[in-house]
């Protein structure tokens, strides 16, 4: 056996934990959200069907500080755009359509403020 190991860092590097992120993104999620508002990171886990109008999905949605939350997002064309946290999970209502991220991004950007309350 060689000399003991030694040096700031030694167990991180086994571990594989030198040079992350201080906060992880959450486990079992794409290394990059399919979009970003104001810090707010969208990880979808439903797929968009192209070039077609997408009733909902879902994924997780990550705060700037961290936390993650199940997500659900519904397009519904009875209330008003709207989210609310209920049991642990996020719910996001649009009035759609979604067709593509850029769609579901620009309807989700006005609701941060009331995403910033459900994840006090």
């Amino acid at each position: 056996m060689g000399g003991a190991r030694t040096g700031k860092g030694w167990v991180d590097r086994f571990l594989g934990l030198a040079d992350k992120p201080t906060v992880p993104e959450p486990p079992g999620v794409p290394e990059r959200p399919h979009f970003e508002v104001a810090g707010w990171k969208i990880y979808a886990v439903t797929a968009l069907c192209a070039n077609e109008d997408n009733d909902g999905g879902d994924g997780t949605l990550v705060t700037p500080t961290g936390q993650a939350f199940p997500l659900n997002w519904d397009v519904t064309s009875d209330r008003a755009a709207t989210a609310y946290l209920e049991h642990g999970l996020v719910q996001i209502y649009v009035p759609g359509p979604v067709r593509t991220w850029d769609d579901l991004e620009r309807q989700i950007a006005p609701l941060i403020p009331v995403l910033a309350q459900c994840a006090k």
